[in-house]
């Protein structure tokens, strides 16, 4: 597998502190821009503090942000779920 080729991505989360409202939109707004700038889709869930997000894209783009989620001191327990190669 190169780095370019496609991966889906999956983990879960737990938020330190709970998150409001307006810190929910501002994170989406943030990772909605920064998602679209490399080439990454996904979906985010949030509830009662605990977050899941599957994520695909570049092994490389998801590989970069993978790294910025596990240094992000928002959370503190993080998961990976699953890592597999997809065609699209």
């Amino acid at each position: 597998m190169d780095r370019q080729s496609l991966i889906e991505f999956s983990y879960i989360s737990r938020a330190k502190d709970p998150f409001s409202k307006l810190q929910l939109v501002q994170l989406f707004d943030k990772a909605f821009n920064f998602n679209t700038a490399n080439r990454i889709t996904g979906v985010l869930f949030y509830e009662n503090r605990y977050f899941a997000q599957i994520l695909e894209g570049t092994r490389e783009d998801i590989s970069h942000l993978w790294k910025r989620i596990q240094n992000d001191n928002r959370h503190v327990i993080i998961r990976e779920l699953d890592f597999r190669e997809i065609h699209e």
